[in-house]
């Protein structure tokens, strides 16, 4: 696993933060998501899906804790690069209702 300085994790923590505030305000704005569901959240923690074929939002209580949500994607074999906000915005949909039809093909 590559080694970042620690100027370029606070690039990558501001980016991924703003990222998913964007993509939160998009899908409570479109309705899509309810602002209820992420009110007790209080912490995004990012985590490399190394292998992994799609990005995914998962609770986790037993090992971050209680109001974080985990999101994990492949962001070290893709330069640290965070996904395009229609792909941020489709997990977090599936997350928040993931019996919504658009998720049937999304892995649980």
């Amino acid at each position: 696993m590559p080694r970042l300085s620690p100027e370029r994790l606070e690039a990558f923590r501001q980016a991924a933060g703003a990222a998913f505030a964007a993509a939160a305000d998009a899908a409570c704005a479109a309705g899509e998501v309810d602002p209820a569901r992420l009110r007790g959240l209080r912490r995004l923690v990012v985590q490399s899906a190394s292998g992994a074929t799609e990005s995914a939002f998962y609770e986790d209580r037993e090992s971050v804790g209680a109001g974080a949500l985990v999101f994990q994607y492949v962001f070290l074999e893709a330069d640290i690069d965070i996904p395009d906000a229609a792909d941020l915005r489709a997990v977090l949909v599936c997350w928040a209702d993931p019996d919504r039809p658009s998720c049937a093909d999304r892995l649980p």
